[in-house]
């Protein structure tokens, strides 16, 4: 006999599916400020509208990751990544920077 393979259907949620795009977006944010960071050619001036972004993304990661259920894996990436623009955003107003 013939074996027909079964695909099991998952329903992903709007707020799951706004989640993992806030997470892509703020994962892009950060490694464009890295090597804005890492540019000799980028002042401070340069990066505060970039750390700006960081804030507020930061902002709309908190806000989506909200509509996310605790025991759900993607929820604690989001809360490291959230984490990690609170600390880039932190580092540079406390002038970490400079020097």
């Amino acid at each position: 006999g013939r074996v027909h393979a079964q695909f099991q259907q998952v329903a992903i949620s709007p707020q799951k599916l706004t989640a993992l795009g806030a997470s892509e977006e703020a994962l892009e944010l950060l490694e464009r400020y890295s090597r804005a960071v890492s540019d000799p050619q980028v002042t401070l001036k340069g990066l505060s509208p970039m750390v700006d972004e960081l804030e507020s993304m930061k902002t709309r990661l908190d806000g989506a990751a909200s509509f996310i259920s605790d025991d759900d894996p993607l929820k604690g990436i989001m809360s490291e990544v959230s984490s990690a623009l609170y600390g880039e955003v932190l580092r540079f107003r406390r002038g970490d920077l400079i020097g």
